[in-house]
């Protein structure tokens, strides 16, 4: 009798927990999910998706005390690496590059023009 009251209570332990987890790990974090997707681009929530893995690693390791190893952090450090390239728009960047002194050199043909003017 004592050994099917323990195991009684560990069974309803063992359903609360995952009757918890299924309502609020899963169920509202889907809710949360698609109400702010509605509020940002697909590209942020690209970003967001590919850096799941990487913050579900940086959670456990302060929350839960999980020792990470060096391949974890290593596939951290690629897949962050991989957004930045996939994410950077390198030809904007050089085009900007590039235009400042064009920008630089037409204020100062202005500036002569109109100092030529007032003359």
């Amino acid at each position: 009798m004592r050994f099917s009251s323990s195991s009684h209570i560990f069974r309803l332990r063992r359903t609360s927990s995952v009757a918890f987890l299924s309502i609020f790990c899963t169920g509202l974090a889907f809710i949360v999910q698609a109400i702010a997707q509605q509020y940002t681009t697909a590209a942020h929530v690209g970003i967001i998706f590919t850096l799941e893995p990487v913050f579900a690693g940086v959670v456990a390791f302060f929350f839960a005390g999980e020792v990470l190893t060096v391949k974890s952090y290593l596939g951290a450090v690629i897949m962050i690496s991989a957004l930045f390239v996939t994410e950077i728009d390198f030809k904007k960047s050089s085009k900007k590059k590039e235009a400042e002194p064009l920008a630089e050199k037409e204020t100062a043909a202005l500036s002569v023009e109109t100092e030529e003017q007032s003359s």
